[in-house]
């Protein structure tokens, strides 16, 4: 029995020792990759319709950006898409991209998940976002579009060389600041545009009081003080042109004599114009057809060389512009007063 009795206490002593029991968590980890920009271009309505070529400033456009994410778009921080001018044109080259805007040259559309829609067009008050228009996709899908209604500004450039354009790229980034394929587009042409404007005194009316015979070089040919302000996104000129005149009395007519230094004829009138007081330099103004310019602008930036020239947004101008008028001494009409219209205009180079 004494075998027995060992092997009891041994059994006691084992039971005494303490169980022990296992404890786990699950491990997980999700890649996170970055979105990628799928398709990209610009178009001319909201739902897509056609894709753009020809560009015109003041006017509103859609830049739609489709973007695929493994991980739901919800990890997209921000869609952002630069258009931007090439003055060399030619193969697409990365490096190329701005990074701030210009009002010229570049703007740099922007959806941010946290800040929303913004736009750097380098201080420009006339590019814009058309917010209300634009648009974010379902974020709980892997892809969608994203569309950018923007307005071009006044003076983005002109593609007047024979290689430059416009381009634009598309690109997202996630919320761990990892940006995935890009897009771009190339060859869009920005077409010139300009606005001028002319005022002198109450009504815009320019009043002479003369006798038959006057002379360019007589003190009462001279009006000056004519305003004109330009804005134009490439080279300009301002050719300025008339037309007969017509008289109080029906069938009058004051005739336009550009030919000769003073009109001869019988009922003629000549008028000359320059943007300054100096009568040696001024131009004879006349008809559309043969009209001449009173402003050439430079054809280069001289901030930007080899660049073609263009106004700031406000315009530039000048507040001297002057008028001559001379009259035959041949003045048979009946008539007492003659009225037509001195037309300042604006054209490209």
């Amino acid at each position: 029995m004494k075998w027995l009795s060992i092997l009891v206490a041994l059994v006691l002593v084992l039971c005494l020792v303490p169980l022990a029991y296992g404890a786990e968590v699950t491990g997980k980890f999700t890649i996170v990759k970055p979105p990628n920009v799928t398709e990209f271009n610009i178009y001319d309505a909201q739902e897509g319709g056609n894709v753009v070529v020809d560009m015109d400033p003041n006017r509103t456009y859609y830049a739609r950006a489709t973007v695929y994410s493994r991980n739901t778009l919800n990890t997209v921080q921000t869609v952002k898409v630069t258009l931007f001018y090439d003055v060399n044109g030619g193969s697409w080259d990365p490096n190329e991209v701005p990074t701030s805007g210009d009002l010229h040259d570049c703007a740099i559309l922007t959806w941010d998940k946290t800040g929303g829609w913004s736009i750097d067009a380098g201080g420009s008050t006339k590019w814009a976002l058309v917010t209300d228009q634009c648009v974010v996709p379902n974020l709980s899908q892997q892809s969608g579009t994203w569309v950018f209604a923007f307005k071009v500004g006044n003076v983005a450039r002109a593609s007047v060389l024979n290689n430059d354009d416009w381009r634009g790229v598309a690109v997202a980034t996630n919320t761990k600041g990892k940006s995935g394929d890009a897009l771009n587009v190339t060859g869009k042409n920005m077409n010139f545009a300009s606005e001028i404007t002319v005022s002198y005194g109450q009504g815009n009316q320019v009043v002479w009081e003369v006798e038959p015979g006057l002379a360019f070089t007589d003190s009462d040919s001279q009006k000056t003080g004519i305003v004109t302000t330009y804005i134009a996104n490439g080279p300009y000129n301002v050719p300025v042109w008339t037309t007969d005149w017509t008289g109080d009395v029906q069938g009058d007519l004051a005739i336009l004599d550009w030919s000769e230094e003073q009109p001869s004829g019988d009922n003629e009138f000549g008028l000359k114009a320059w943007v300054s007081p100096t009568l040696d330099d001024a131009i004879r103004v006349a008809n559309e057809a043969n009209a001449d310019n009173v402003v050439v602008s430079p054809t280069e930036d001289p901030s930007k060389p080899g660049y073609p020239y263009a106004t700031d947004e406000d315009g530039e101008g000048s507040s001297t512009n002057t008028l001559w008028l001379a009259l035959s001494e041949n003045w048979t009409n009946e008539s007492v007063e003659y009225t037509g219209d001195i037309t300042f205009n604006l054209t490209n180079q």
